[in-house]
């Protein structure tokens, strides 16, 4: 159906020009009315003030690693390995809790079927330490 077609059609139907509201799409007083309400609503709520830029607060912060190192393959790592008379802490002024687990003697599968033997320390950390930046922060760790 054209557009001729529509309107002799609608007019037949509605009268000149009074078509129903679903038909006309919408008005200008409707489009002027919104808009208005719209620009209203943006000048009042304040989003079209600017606003001043804020630094986030302070994050969970870089640990300060433990002084003492062993060495794996040639390259230093900060860590000592797991003994009861050794302290279990990765982190220099740490005050918390340390969860540890050693495993020693695992058996893995390659994709081949080849056996591989492995050692696991893992470690976990919860409590407050005094970071890099000087500041103290309470956060988890891991080492694994």
């Amino acid at each position: 159906m054209g557009r001729q077609q529509f309107e002799c059609f609608a007019e037949e139907r509605f009268g000149s020009g009074d078509f129903p509201p679903s038909m006309s799409g919408i008005s200008r007083r409707k489009f002027m009315s919104a808009a208005a309400g719209a620009g209203a609503f943006i000048l009042s709520s304040g989003l079209w003030r600017p606003t001043r830029a804020r630094a986030d607060a302070p994050g969970p912060g870089t640990p300060n690693p433990i002084p003492e190192t062993t060495t794996l393959f040639g390259e230093a790592f900060h860590f000592l390995p797991p003994a009861p008379t050794l302290d279990q802490s990765l982190v220099t002024d740490f005050n918390g809790f340390v969860g540890v687990i050693n495993m020693f003697g695992g058996t893995g599968h390659g994709s081949d079927g080849t056996a591989f033997t492995y050692n696991v320390d893992q470690r976990f950390m919860n409590g407050v330490f005094v970071g890099t930046d000087g500041r103290v922060h309470d956060a988890t760790l891991g080492f694994i």
